[in-house]
C-alpha cells in the first residue's frame, strides 16, 4: 500500500519564487471580459518571466503588476494560480492494479 507523504509543517506560498519552487504557475488574463468590449484573453507571460521582471521575492497576492493586454490595452488583469500540468507523479497511479 502506498502511504501519502506527510509534512510536519504547512507549505507557505507567498512570493513568485515560492510559486516557481512549488511547481505552480501564475496565469494572467485580461479582466475586460465583463466590460463593454469583452476581451478575457490569456496573456502570453510565464511565471518565470514575471519573476525576472519584478523579482522572485515579489508578493503576488493582492498585487497588480504593471502589465497590459496586447489585444485591447487594458490594465485590468486577473491573476490565477494553478498547478503545472507537466508535473507527473513519481509513485505512479496508486489505483492502477496489475
Amino acid at each position: 500500500m502506498i502511504e501519502p507523504i506527510r509534512k510536519t509543517s504547512p507549505i507557505v506560498i507567498e512570493t513568485l519564487g515560492d510559486l516557481i519552487n512549488s511547481g505552480m504557475r501564475l496565469s494572467v488574463y485580461c479582466g475586460q471580459a465583463l466590460g463593454p468590449h469583452p476581451c478575457g484573453r490569456r496573456l502570453d507571460v510565464e511565471t518565470v518571466e514575471i519573476a525576472r521582471l519584478f523579482g522572485r521575492d515579489a508578493v503576488y497576492v493582492g498585487r497588480e503588476f504593471p502589465l497590459k493586454c496586447a489585444r485591447c490595452g487594458s490594465r485590468k488583469l486577473e491573476y490565477r494560480v494553478g498547478a503545472d500540468p507537466t508535473i507527473v507523479p513519481m509513485a505512479g497511479d496508486p489505483f492502477n492494479r496489475p
